[in-house]
């Protein structure tokens, strides 16, 4: 089961792979028109959630910086038993960090160059909590079949998210 830890851990890296952050300027003027201006221009940097769109490097360092952090909490001695057990008790809190590096990185919004990959990379870290979750109780009824076949899933689903985070300079997302 090594080939486990090492997927989590990979998950993580990539799960955390985007983000950025900055301000914007805007430019004050006493004419009407340079007003709207201004308005219209920090509406254009807001997404439709209301959150700063990021600019390609905001969302690189952001998004490292969070799969850092779980690749490091990742790495706890609590964490690092690869039997059946422990990976059925471990993967509660291994599932807290990557749902809350999930929800993170979903809250970053990408520049529209890479709104698109951005989607993906995203949809593929959602699916690593439930996958790890359902794989830790087949560890725990020792279904050694069942437990195979998921983290076969999340292999393939891993390799997917780090390949994006490559493409797009997510050095710490892609290891």
């Amino acid at each position: 089961m090594p080939y486990i830890r090492m997927a989590a851990l990979m998950l993580a890296m990539s799960t955390l792979a985007a983000a950025g952050c900055g301000g914007s300027k805007s430019n004050s003027s006493s004419s009407a028109s340079s007003t709207q201006t201004g308005a219209s221009n920090a509406a254009a940097s807001k997404s439709s959630t209301g959150t700063k769109t990021l600019t390609r490097a905001e969302l690189i360092a952001q998004g490292d910086a969070i799969c850092r952090r779980l690749t490091l909490q990742l790495r706890s001695p609590a964490l690092d038993d690869n039997s059946l057990h422990t990976v059925g008790t471990t993967s509660v809190p291994e599932v807290a960090l990557y749902r809350t590096a999930y929800n993170e990185l979903s809250a970053l919004t990408p520049p529209s160059t890479m709104t698109r990959e951005w989607k993906v990379f995203v949809a593929d870290m959602s699916k690593f909590p439930r996958e790890l979750k359902t794989m830790g109780q087949f560890a725990l009824a020792k279904n050694l079949n069942a437990t195979n076949n998921v983290e076969t899933e999340i292999g393939e689903v891993q390799r997917h998210r780090f390949a994006i985070a490559r493409r797009n300079g997510l050095i710490e997302c892609a290891e």
